[in-house]
């Protein structure tokens, strides 16, 4: 799917439960992550700032990053949890 075809679904329908951004183009993903956010958090700061969890792959485990994506949040009704440096968490081969 190309960012362009993301992002015209994703303001047509409801957002996926989860999403997995590949690609060569820095600017089309951090695109998409804005919109998603945007979509799923909405404008509010106070929604965005409780709402929205980012981890780093090259600093937390994966497992701590999906006991994260697992907790129920106090204040916030919607979430986002934002897992970067996702090949750090796949076999290394050769």
């Amino acid at each position: 799917m190309s960012p362009d075809q993301f992002l015209a679904g994703l303001h047509k329908n409801a957002s996926a439960p989860v999403y997995l951004f590949l690609g060569p183009e820095a600017y089309q993903r951090e695109r998409c992550r804005r919109e998603l956010i945007r979509a799923v958090l909405g404008e509010d700061p106070e929604e965005r700032e409780n709402g929205f969890s980012r981890h780093d792959l090259s600093e937390v485990t994966l497992a701590a990053a999906l006991d994260d994506a697992r907790a129920m949040s106090l204040f916030a009704s919607k979430r986002l949890v934002w897992i970067g440096s996702a090949e750090v968490a796949l076999p290394r081969t050769g």
